[in-house]
């Protein structure tokens, strides 16, 4: 049975990570109809294309789903987006999926492209599927503009792949920017990407003194909860052993596991990165059995006999990092380990029946409340709010008589609240 305290700190880990979610956020949608609707949208996650909205009106609790082509715009936790039926290039970007410029595609749709800035020109961004960003530009009062990036194959040699990268959007800038004609050097030099293009609209606007009436916020860190639960192979491995003493190689035991974390997400560009506090619990058994056939005899049996079995609680701490930025993003961990072993029992020893007599010969080993640390990596994929995780850790414990290096790895379900 597990100590009072390790409840007390597990129930604290849920009531504060429980406390801590903030996924709904105040939200004003207004529907291609013209229609006002004014409630909460649960925003987690959003990093690439967005499909729907999971959106709960004022003072119910009910969810609906709303689809961005049956919207004209929404505001949630102060970003805006606006929805209109637009057209980007679709060519692969990836060094090693780089097409001929003739093989250049695109894809139209109703598409939720969020408001970076605004002013006399305003500039808009999209992340699409394959996490390639594109970007919008709009004077006041005019049509939105797709300010168009591709990255072309040219040739390929060897393991050299030669590209080019169109100035399109440049020259679309120079056209839209020409009233402040000092920033055209600038402009030749601007890259695709969205603070040096916000950096360039605001020069822009100090060109005619004038400032942003609008400013994308800045990306609030925060605290989220969730539940772990998995299946955990593990293995002994015993890198010294007294002479003589019985040996056994070959053992593992493929267990469930489960528990809880909280996780804590950095603000602005940061947001990709964060830390995870973790409490996780793992009981498993080996046991194996080696007949030894120099004894035996019809009245003789004798055999090496392995019993291993392992309660503990685990405490982890460490980084993760969104890797890839799509539809199912890809996440790296790594983490420290600090083991609280609850009860650690392991028997070696030769077993002979003879006549129905047992005699065994050997060792056995009885631990409790000892401690032991390790290292964990993972990586994993995040599909909506849920998370699987390939993870592996490996810990060195060195005992009086042998040292025992014991290897996990698991596949871990995780989901967020």
């Amino acid at each position: 049975m597990l100590p009072r305290y390790y409840f007390t700190l597990i129930f604290l880990l849920l009531t504060v990570g429980l406390a801590a979610q903030s996924n709904w956020q105040s939200a004003v949608i207004t529907t291609s109809d013209g229609e006002q609707l004014v409630g909460k949208i649960d925003d987690r996650r959003w990093g690439f294309r967005i499909r729907q909205l999971r959106f709960r009106p004022a003072g119910s609790q009910e969810v609906q789903r709303l689809f961005i082509p049956d919207l004209k715009s929404f505001t949630v936790a102060n970003r805006q987006y606006v929805v209109q039926d637009l057209t980007v290039n679709s060519s692969p970007r990836a060094t090693r999926e780089l097409v001929k410029p003739e093989r250049k595609s695109v894809e139209q749709s109703p598409k939720a492209i969020m408001l970076l800035l605004e002013g006399p020109v305003s500039l808009y961004s999209y992340v699409d599927e394959q996490s390639n960003t594109h970007f919008f530009a709009q004077k006041r009062g005019g049509d939105i503009t797709y300010l168009e990036f591709g990255r072309y194959l040219l040739d390929q040699e060897y393991s050299k792949t030669y590209y080019t990268e169109p100035d399109v959007f440049r020259d679309q800038l120079i056209d839209l920017l020409r009233d402040c004609p000092k920033l055209e050097l600038e402009i030749s030099r601007v890259k695709y990407r969205q603070e040096p293009l916000i950096k360039l609209f605001e020069r822009y606007y100090a060109c005619s003194n004038e400032r942003a009436t609008y400013e994308l916020p800045r990306t609030e860190g925060g605290w989220s909860f969730g539940i772990d639960a998995g299946v955990v192979r593990s293995t002994p491995d015993y890198g010294e052993i007294a002479p003589g003493a019985i040996f056994f190689s070959g053992l593992s035991s493929t267990d469930p596991a489960a528990g809880a974390h909280l996780t804590y997400r950095f603000s602005g560009l940061s947001g990709d990165v964060a830390v995870r506090l973790g409490v996780w619990y793992e009981s498993f058994e080996v046991t194996k059995s080696v007949p030894l056939t120099e004894d035996s005899s019809p009245n003789i049996r004798s055999s090496q006999e392995y019993f291993f079995n392992e309660r503990s609680i685990h405490f982890q701490l460490g980084p993760e990092a969104i890797l890839v930025r799509s539809r199912f993003p890809v996440v790296l961990e790594t983490a420290a380990h600090y083991h609280r072993i609850l009860d650690y029992r392991e028997s070696r020893f030769n077993q002979r029946i003879e006549n129905g007599m047992i005699t065994s010969t050997g060792l056995a080993y009885d631990f409790a409340n000892t401690n032991a640390f390790s290292l964990s990596f993972g990586a994993g994929v995040i599909i909506g709010p849920g998370r699987i995780t390939l993870r592996a850790s490996a810990t060195r414990r060195v005992y009086d008589t042998f040292v025992l290096n014991l290897y996990r790895v698991g596949i871990i379900g995780s989901y967020e609240f």
